[in-house]
């Protein structure tokens, strides 16, 4: 059997890249797969915080219009609801991989997707008051925002060293 991290010939350069970690230092199989389930991780908690702008803005435009799309409505309540309850899965779960260590949050967190979610929530707010009603969507899609969020800060960055 050979083994495929061979040091041998043209394709050793970029093989043993691929099994270093930040500092130079060699990637054990496991550090590979943690290092890789984190970084899927992070992009499904992209994914949630995506999937909840999509159904507020979908909640907001079919509220306001007073139309739905057919297609859409089938799936975009169970949707949003099962999104949510998975978030809130991965958040409680999230106890058995605590790290004391705090991680601060990204740029992006800071001057694009809180003050936009802070405002957003405001003006639903006011919505709420001033109709009396907002979509269940909007409101699993301001849920997912929240819950994207705080997974990001509870799980540290695999790009951080």
């Amino acid at each position: 059997m050979t083994n495929r991290f061979n040091t041998d010939g043209p394709q050793a350069g970029r093989l043993l890249a691929r099994r270093q970690d930040s500092s130079g230092s060699r990637m054990s199989d496991a550090s590979l797969l943690r290092r890789l389930a984190a970084i899927t991780l992070r992009k499904f908690f992209n994914f949630l915080g995506w999937a909840g702008v999509m159904f507020i803005i979908y909640g907001v435009v079919s509220h306001g219009t007073g139309s739905v799309w057919e297609p859409l409505e089938r799936w975009v309540n169970p949707a949003s609801a099962l999104f949510t309850l998975v978030g809130v899965i991965l958040t409680a779960a999230s106890v058995y991989f605590y790290s004391p260590q705090s991680h601060p949050p990204e740029l992006f967190s800071t001057f694009v997707s809180a003050p936009v979610t802070i405002a957003g929530g405001l003006l639903t707010i006011g919505w709420l008051f001033w109709t009396g009603t907002i979509p269940p969507v909007v409101v699993n899609g301001f849920a997912l925002l929240g819950i994207a969020g705080g997974l990001f800060r509870i799980q540290r960055n695999p790009g951080e060293s």
